[in-house]
């Protein structure tokens, strides 16, 4: 944008895209309507396009219109956190909180940790993002996550770690049989998410299954899902036996089956926390970061 801009009009740009008419912003803003339409007349002759298409019940965003929306939300925002910030001495404990979070890991146990830490500073809002690319420190403040290799420039915290283990519902096993050893497994369809290439999950599922793929060609072959909603859906529909963190059945251990198997290595899976080091000592991180490991500390 060049040194000509008007945020006057601007602003009154994006009352107006908000309240979705001219009438509309008017009456909020307490002006005349002729006069707010002057003013998005003479932003659009600024930028030669047109902004608005005016309609008879109100106005819709063109497609310039809305990069003008997205810049002027987003620089509105960022003044808001700016007085935030200069005006109040608990800014730190306030603004946005972008969370990256590996994929299958926003599991209750998180959102139960989540919940005291937000009813304690409601003006921290946080933003939870599941995905399994590279971490980006200019997207988000904090990863979630199994990689035991901090992010490049990322502090890193150790959470817990979690037991992968093997589950079914009442009904399958009472049809099936239940498994006694891990050789058991061949006479039964396991359910999986370890063959969508994911890093993480292919490390938990795919590493148990390739240790004993000589020995356990199954009759059945596998069910394979992307998601462990989807997979404790498949379980209570009684579909197969399925390799599940422990956290990932916390809603659903009454209608589920636990299956002990005699392993002498149970898979377990390391959870932590990053952060860029430029964000060491920022307070919310902290707070955060305490809030997470609290429930798994020696205290509790």
């Amino acid at each position: 944008m060049n040194r000509s801009m008007d945020w006057n009009k601007i602003n009154i740009f994006y009352r107006v895209a908000q309240a979705g008419s001219f009438t509309h912003a008017a009456q909020s803003m307490r002006v005349n309507q002729s006069s707010l339409s002057r003013q998005i007349i003479d932003l659009e002759r600024t930028f030669n396009t047109r902004l608005f298409e005016r309609k008879r019940r109100g106005v819709l965003l063109t497609k310039q219109g809305n990069e003008l929306y997205r810049f002027a939300h987003k620089t509105f925002q960022e003044g808001e956190r700016l007085r935030h910030f200069l005006t109040n001495k608990n800014y730190d404990l306030c603004g946005s909180l972008d969370i990256m979070v590996a994929k299958t890991w926003t599991s209750p146990w998180l959102i139960k940790t989540l919940e005291p830490f937000m009813r304690d500073y409601p003006e921290v809002n946080i933003n939870i993002i599941e995905d399994d690319e590279p971490f980006d420190s200019n997207r988000f403040d904090v990863l979630i996550g199994p990689q035991e290799q901090a992010p490049y420039q990322c502090l890193q915290s150790y959470i817990r770690s979690f037991e992968v283990k093997l589950f079914s519902s009442k009904e399958y096993l009472a049809e099936h049989g239940t498994p006694q050893s891990i050789h058991d497994l061949k006479d039964h369809r396991l359910i999986s998410n370890s063959a969508n290439l994911s890093r993480v999950n292919d490390d938990y599922e795919g590493g148990l299954l390739k240790r004993q793929k000589k020995s356990m060609k199954s009759h059945y072959p596998p069910m394979i899902m992307s998601s462990a909603e989807g997979i404790l859906c498949a379980l209570r529909e009684n579909m197969g036996i399925a390799f599940l963190r422990e956290d990932q059945v916390e809603e659903a251990k009454d209608s589920l089956v636990e299956i002990n198997l005699e392993l002498d290595n149970p898979t377990k899976i390391p959870l932590y926390m990053n952060f860029p080091i430029h964000l060491l000592g920022v307070e919310k991180i902290l707070k955060l970061r305490n809030y997470i490991k609290k429930p798994f500390s020696p205290n509790n």
